[in-house]
């Protein structure tokens, strides 16, 4: 192989893309259940890859393919077919990429290994996929072409121009194969995925450039065409070598290629530039112009001189530095070794030849010049060079035309909307939106309008200066109803918020005072034990052998002190809401009070503040019904923008681009896009007009509001009846909050003594249950101690009788006395 492939040996599941692009892949279903075409076509691409990648593998693993066996026809079908499997796969991921953009949605990863250097390099994109992928076509194709090349033989005259095209154009497409790869996955300088570098693929493409062009000099040669052709051919043939060994040689990929790479780029550089002065002397020897003769001998010492130079830089006056050079590459890379082994002794050769035959040719013509002549000899560079005709450009369409033999059909992904197309529905929607921009800021209006109107408090500010006092009181009434009473309601009645107050104030107190009287009980019994153990204690001294009542109840006494201190802290919150119930207790009572509240709310020093005396003032009333009269108009138009709306996203939700897109559409692209937009467009104009005769109508009437409210609330502000009515609205109000504000707290004291309740009966439950224990292990112990008492008594009393010595006859004679009876 002149180049090894890229290999990739981790599985890519391309099935899982079906995911990605907006159901992209879902959208052309075929059949009402199963998966869609777009999914089919992704598991066709699957198996694409997979035979491309056993083809390269075939290639590649050691079944004998060389560019020796096929430069003598041999494995020539293996390596097509594997050409052939790799452009399939190529031309599909194209033709998906064209439809679908899926680089932002990373479900897949790839992984290829470099051909230059064995690493590793990922990417979830799909563009470098078809980078690798054209990377082993390109490789494939050099292969096929150079094996091509080196088959040729000039003296089968009938089918050298056939073997010249077919290697040409093999060349040319791997060249532009490498070409591609620039523009389907470009990377910088310095990236770790060296084969895909733009240094490295442009030394590529202009070796194979090179290559290409040589055999077009090949062929004008045999062709035998003019000096004059031949020598713009091989001039031609040199820049595109010299190129080569520019971009091979550059400091910035020093190492990446082989150095016999750079020394046959070299070599051939010389060799063309040689053959190609050579023919431009040929071509002055046949003018009769003035000076003709020393122009000639310049061309001959110009060729002369490169083909030294070239002789001396790569041959080293022969084969050493060439074979040098070959020295490692022939064991490792036979194939390799043996192209360029034989590429190099051919370019010896030739350089040898032309040497010896430029040589011929000068010797006799200098001579000539220095005795008949006498013409001077002009420097190379004052000579006019020979025009450089270059002859090859790169193409890729025949790696999809000529090499893909087993064509599918239909191709996959055809029934995807292409990716050109997607792009314009996109444009659409925007250009859409911006066309629509006046309903978006009528809508956003309408929205500053309600918010603008509820910020001055409109219309409910002009509702509460004339809402009758009847009606404020009943609201006061419901206030006191829903946010005091709540469910105490009775019947319809409403109890006394005072009683309610003093109720709650008292049940609070009740629960403080079982609580309280709960941990005095269990202290008390702690400490009457702890007495009665005591007063034992010290009657008895060392013989009252029990544990202290001090020790055991430790841990009963820290609950207590703990529930002691939070009973203290309740006590505290209790005081600041009691007192607060004490001095707000009189004002709170009147909330409740009807009769009381409605005296006071049409009294007042100002004199009666209902609505005969607001009406009054006829002037000011009138101001305040044009301001309705306003918001009215207002309200009505902003009504009536709802339908707008409505209808604006029922038009949207119809708008389908697409028919018109794929009609304007060639294939490439989208003909006229502007006048197709602006065409489907026209449906909005009429929604456009009115949203902005509706804008132009809003800002007049709220121009208009704004005069008069300032008007309104100037008269609302300098009304002292107002003003105590509203003051007294207000402290009502307050007095509700107060009320909420104290209830909630009484609640919360109530609730805590409720639930505390039960935690210290059980802990007087305990206590009892130890002082009961207790009780009865003191009552054991008394008795115990008691009864050691009596025996110590006893045994006493004996020892005293025993120290008296009596002695008593236990058997007298019958006739006897007892020993005690009186005589």
């Amino acid at each position: 192989m002149f180049l090894s492939c890229k290999k990739s040996e981790v599985v890519v599941e391309l099935s899982v893309l079906a995911t990605a692009s907006e159901g992209a892949f879902e959208d052309q279903r075929r059949e009402p259940s199963g998966p869609s075409q777009g999914q089919r076509d992704l598991w066709t691409l699957q198996q694409l890859r997979e035979r491309s990648m056993s083809a390269v593998q075939e290639v590649e693993s050691g079944t004998g393919i060389t560019l020796l066996r096929l430069s003598m026809g041999a494995d020539e079908v293996t390596l097509f077919n594997a050409i052939s499997a790799v452009a399939s796969y190529a031309s599909q991921l194209r033709a998906l990429s064209a439809k679908v953009n899926l680089d932002d949605q990373k479900l897949v990863q790839f992984v290829w290994t470099n051909a230059l250097n064995s690493a590793s390099f990922s990417s979830h994109k799909l563009a470098f996929e078809l980078g690798a992928v054209l990377f082993n076509a390109a490789t494939l194709l050099s292969t096929t072409g150079r094996a091509t090349v080196m088959s040729i033989d000039p003296a089968h005259r009938g089918t050298f121009p056939a073997a010249i095209k077919a290697a040409c154009n093999a060349l040319l497409t791997a060249a532009a194969a490498f070409q591609e790869i620039k523009t389907v996955f470009p990377l910088s300088q310095d990236s770790a995925c060296i084969d895909f570098t733009p240094a490295v693929l442009d030394a590529l493409e202009a070796v194979l450039i090179a290559d290409a062009q040589e055999l077009f000099l090949k062929k004008a040669v045999f062709d035998n065409m003019s000096p004059s052709t031949i020598a713009k051919l091989a001039s031609g043939t040199a820049e595109t070598f010299r190129r080569a060994y520019t971009l091979l040689a550059a400091s910035s990929i020093n190492g990446v290629f082989p150095a016999y790479w750079i020394q046959l780029a070299r070599g051939k550089l010389g060799l063309y530039e040689g053959i190609s002065f050579y023919n431009q002397s040929k071509v002055v020897a046949a003018t009769s112009d003035a000076g003709f003769y020393g122009i000639q001998i310049a061309w001959l010492r110009a060729a002369q001189n490169a083909l030294k130079s070239v002789h001396v830089e790569v041959f080293d006056g022969g084969a050493n530095l060439a074979m040098r050079i070959l020295k490692g590459v022939t064991g490792a890379d036979t194939s390799a070794g043996f192209y360029f082994q034989e590429s190099l002794n051919r370019v010896k050769a030739e350089v040898m030849a032309t040497m010896e035959f430029v040589n011929g040719v000068l010797v006799p013509a200098e001579k000539d010049n220095d005795i008949i002549y006498v013409e001077s000899v002009p420097a190379l560079s004052a000579l006019t060079m020979p025009t450089a005709a270059i002859m090859v450009k790169p193409d890729i369409a025949p790696l999809f035309d000529i090499y893909i033999t087993n064509k599918i059909f239909p191709p996959l992904f055809e029934t995807l909307t292409p990716l050109y197309i997607r792009q314009s529905q996109e444009r659409y929607l925007k250009v859409r939106t911006e066309h629509l921009q006046p309903i978006e800021d009528l809508q956003t209006a309408t929205t500053n309008c309600r918010t603008g109107l509820a910020s001055i408090n409109l219309p409910n500010a002009i509702e509460s200066v004339f809402k009758p006092d009847s009606q404020i009181l009943l609201e006061m009434q419901q206030t006191v109803m829903r946010d005091c009473v709540g469910d105490a309601e009775r019947n319809g009645q409403v109890p006394p918020l005072a009683h309610m107050m003093q109720s709650a104030a008292s049940l609070l107190l009740s629960q403080r005072d079982k609580t309280v009287q709960l941990l005095r009980a269990a202290r008390a019994a702690l400490d009457t034990e702890e007495a009665e153990d005591a007063e034992m204690r010290h009657g008895f001294g060392a013989r009252w052998a029990r544990v202290e009542s001090t020790e055991l109840t430790r841990g009963l006494r820290e609950a207590i002190g703990g529930y002691a201190d939070k009973l203290d802290d309740a006590q505290a919150s209790d005081a600041i809401v009691l007192g607060k119930v004490d001095g707000n207790f009189q004002n709170l009572a009147l909330l409740g009070d009807e009769g009381l509240l409605s005296v006071l709310i049409q009294g007042g020093g100002g004199g009666p503040l209902g609505e005969s005396g607001i009406a009054a003032e006829a002037a000011s009333r009138d101001e305040v019904n044009k301001l309705k009269g306003a918001l009215a108009l207002l309200n009505d138009l902003i009504s009536k923008r709802e339908l707008l709306f409505q209808d604006v996203q029922a038009a949207k939700a119809a708008d389908d681009i697409l028919p018109s897109i794929l009609e304007a559409s060639n294939g490439v692209h989208v003909m006229n896009e502007e006048d197709v937009f602006m065409a489907n467009l026209k449906k909005y104009d009429a929604f456009v007009e009115t949203s902005l005769a509706s804008l132009t109508t809003q800002n007049n009437i709220m121009a208009l509001i704004t005069t008069r409210n300032q008007k309104f609330m100037e008269w609302v502000q300098t009304n002292e009846r107002l003003t105590k009515r509203t003051e007294f609205i207000a402290d009502h109000a307050r007095g509700v909050a107060l009320f909420k504000e104290i209830m909630t707290n009484l609640g919360a004291g109530i609730e805590f003594y409720t639930d505390f309740e039960p935690i210290l009966k059980k802990l007087l439950v305990n206590c009892q249950d130890f002082c009961m224990t207790r009780g009865i292990e003191k009552k054991e112990l008394l008795a115990e101690l008691q009864q050691k008492s009596i025996s110590q008594e006893r045994q006493v009393w004996d020892g005293n009788l025993s120290s008296l010595n009596f002695k008593f006859d236990h058997n007298p004679p019958p006739s006897a006395p007892p020993p005690f009876k009186r005589q």
